[in-house]
């Protein structure tokens, strides 16, 4: 009898030991070799764009979950699962006063099938505000309804003065299309994890103030968190007045995981005029499915 509940005991502790592997790898976003690294669930990627005729700066905030963070209840009466999230975005400007600050309810549902196609993937979001040049702090709080569960993550907005010649912040994207009529459709890559991507695109734009055509010459160089250069090219422009809009293939033949930054120098000043983070993990989420609000065409 003894013995009888010593195996039993073995037993419950096998499984409780493999249920708690389990649980300890479900939660981590970076397998091994990083596993200090806790799993992401929140990812932004707020970008700064100018208007020329305007003083005011507008700030496209990409936001992105996955689907396995979020809780979603079954609805019956139409056979889909629903989520129901509350996202509130706070701005605060060097004096930590409140810019800005909105609620937006959001609801996502999917089908059975939609719903096995989509679990590894991501829900996207794209809020769109004005500010003036400035420091900014942005603040973003997703609560879950169905798990009463909450998301917070901080990020930072520069939005400098306008110059003769400047530019936006850089867009990371992982697709890029020109259709059959000549639009532009681009995919961003909110959570700026290029792994596995031999090669990605970034979208930025340049404004002149100049009444003529510029020629201008810059170099893009990437480098990685202990600012060694990987990668060096340059870009030839012809700038026109007003909004110029580019598109240049990023070649990343890179193995080295870690943090990377992508740098645009001025090629007569020598002044790094924009700069970029982006990661290259292993991890387990796919890209998922963007809504088509945030797939934005650019002519």
């Amino acid at each position: 009898m003894k013995l009888k509940i010593i195996v039993i005991l073995l037993i419950l502790y096998g499984v409780i030991s493999q249920e708690s592997l389990f649980a300890q790898d479900k939660d981590r976003w970076l397998p091994p070799p990083f596993p200090e690294l806790s799993r992401e669930l929140l990812f932004l990627d707020p970008l700064v764009f100018y208007n020329i005729d305007s003083n005011n700066a507008r700030i496209d905030l990409y936001i992105e979950i996955p689907v396995s963070a979020i809780i979603f209840k079954r609805n019956s009466t139409i056979d889909i699962f629903e989520s129901s999230l509350e996202m509130s975005v706070t701005i605060e400007d060097s004096k930590d006063l409140n810019s800005f600050s909105k609620v937006y309810n959001e609801h996502t549902s999917f089908t059975d099938e939609e719903m096995k196609s989509e679990a590894k993937g991501s829900l996207y979001f794209l809020k769109v505000f004005y500010e003036k040049p400035g420091n900014y702090k942005l603040n973003l709080k997703i609560k879950d309804f169905n798990s009463n569960r909450e998301y917070i993550k901080q990020d930072s907005i520069s939005i400098r003065d306008k110059s003769n010649i400047f530019f936006s912040d850089i867009m990371i994207l992982s697709d890029y299309k020109i259709d059959s009529e000549g639009k532009k459709e681009i995919t961003p890559l909110v959570n700026k994890n290029v792994f596995n991507f031999p090669e990605f695109y970034i979208f930025f734009e340049i404004y002149s103030n100049s009444d003529t055509t510029i020629n201008k010459e810059y170099t893009y160089r990437i480098k990685d968190d202990k600012d060694k250069i990987i990668s060096e090219s340059s870009f030839y422009y012809n700038l026109s007045a007003g909004v110029n809009k580019e598109f240049e293939k990023i070649f990343f033949y890179n193995s080295q995981y870690g943090i990377f930054k992508i740098e645009i120098i001025d090629k007569a000043t020598q002044e790094i005029v924009v700069t970029k983070r982006f990661v290259n993990f292993p991890h387990i989420m796919k890209q998922g499915r963007m809504p088509e609000n945030i797939h934005k065409p650019r002519n």
